[in-house]
């Protein structure tokens, strides 16, 4: 199956018995990808995400390719169900092409041979089954579920095959911990405070009915950071809706975030993401690789000499609470599944009693720089607003930022709904509380 122009997986079948004609053989899998077809169009349809052309299927028997477009031959064809005729319907309704495809050339050799560019373009998708499932599935995950920090899903484009989800100015917490091109250093007050948004998205994650998702991996890189260092977790399209005893043919994930009892057993839990979150916590401390970190922590609190592996360059680190912090981190990356705390009954209130103590003192640091309120901030352009406006989609954005949205696009910067029209209505109350506060600072 091709999405866009990215080939995702294939498949084949062999013939488990012997059929009347291979002819038959071959037009009823060519139906029943179809149906598999029409069935993944739709949900598309729901997310909002169209096709630009009509996907093409291609078949190595030429019988059963005649078959889809000539009526005749199915007049003469007995031993194929009248059930499966939909195709030509759907062939007349030019919303499938299906084309013959020769044997040296079939879809099974797409991953150790290059199809000719004459054969195959950017919008001929090979059905498969799983492959449907799985995307189509992930997307309807990830237009579904909604929280502060999980990063929230604007659309997709077919034609290159990606997913748009909002911006994130201040990029992943990977390149912030190493200040990648000389970022400043998070201060260790919002690193209390990203631990404890991070854990309560993956209790909303993993309190999912009917069944949990597991984000599976999860690592500073799939964490990123907005304007204000507000985090959210991304990359949750590749996680799966699971029984916590569920079994996986392989590990997925990054090698140090990896859950040692999944990799041992295959088996996947909820306590595999607090693995990884006990990873989390630990470069959140001391801004350093995650390999071999736990022993690290473990060897310098039991020495006493946790301050010495802190990275200085987030402040002055408070010593009872980072120690019981590393203490909590060091818990969650337990090896064994049995010995970690449970997320919601102990590592959420504890990380709430540590963000009450980093609140304090964000509190205390703001009074000298101060940041403006967030409902100030236009999400368009991430900063203070000088002409606030509310649109038809609800929310205020700066006038010129939204207006120039509006001249390519009819749907919200927020929501990805279309907007019911483009009226912008001047916020004067937001206005002035923008110029009291500015006048202030």
């Amino acid at each position: 199956m091709f999405f866009g122009g990215n080939l995702l997986s294939w498949s084949s079948k062999k013939q488990p018995t012997v059929s009347r004609s291979s002819t038959e053989f071959e037009y009823k899998s060519l139906a029943n990808a179809t149906a598999k077809l029409l069935w993944i169009q739709s949900l598309l349809r729901e997310l909002g995400v169209f096709l630009s052309a009509a996907p093409i299927l291609y078949c190595n028997n030429i019988g059963a390719t005649y078959l889809t477009s000539n009526l005749a031959f199915h007049a003469r064809t007995k031993c194929i169900e009248i059930d499966h005729h939909f195709v030509h319907d759907i062939l007349v309704q030019k919303s499938l092409t299906v084309k013959f495809l020769s044997n040296k050339n079939q879809i099974a050799d797409v991953l150790t041979k290059p199809l000719a560019s004459t054969q195959v373009n950017s919008t001929d998708i090979f059905t498969d089954y799983f492959v449907y499932f799985s995307i189509g599935f992930q997307l309807k995950i990830l237009s579904e579920i909604h929280h502060p920090h999980l990063l929230l899903l604007l659309g997709a484009c077919l034609d290159h095959g990606c997913l748009v989800f909002e911006y994130m100015e201040n990029g992943s917490l990977e390149d912030r911990l190493i200040r990648k091109n000389g970022t400043p250093p998070i201060p260790w007050f919002e690193r209390y405070r990203i631990a404890w948004e991070v854990a309560s998205a993956l209790a909303f994650l993993h309190n999912s009915k009917p069944k949990p998702i597991i984000h599976r991996d999860l690592k500073p890189a799939n964490i990123l950071l907005d304007r204000n260092l507000v985090s959210k977790i991304g990359d949750v399209g590749l996680s799966m809706i699971l029984h916590s005893d569920s079994c996986d043919t392989g590990p997925v994930g990054t090698l140090s975030y990896i859950d040692p009892e999944y990799q041992r057993t295959g088996s996947i839990s909820p306590k595999s993401d607090v693995y990884a979150f006990g990873m989390i916590i630990l470069q959140l401390l001391t801004a350093k690789p995650a390999i071999a970190l736990p022993h690290i922590v473990e060897t310098a609190l039991s020495d006493g000499h946790l301050l010495e592996i802190l990275d200085p360059e987030a402040g002055n680190w408070p010593i009872e609470e980072t120690k019981e912090l590393a203490e909590l981190g060091l818990n969650c990356a337990e090896l064994w599944r049995r010995d970690r705390p449970d997320l919601e009954e102990k590592v959420l209130p504890a990380l709430e009693r540590l963000k009450k103590v980093a609140d304090r003192a964000q509190h205390s640091a703001s009074r000298l720089r101060p940041s403006p309120p967030n409902h100030f901030i236009c999400p368009i352009i991430k900063d203070v607003m000088d002409d606030p406006c509310v649109a038809a989609d609800g929310y205020t954005y700066n006038r010129k930022a939204i207006e120039f949205w509006l001249e390519a696009n009819n749907t919200s910067p927020m929501t990805n709904m279309p907007l019911l029209d483009k009226n912008l209505i001047p916020n004067y109350t937001l206005l002035s509380a923008i110029m009291e506060w500015k006048s202030r600072h």
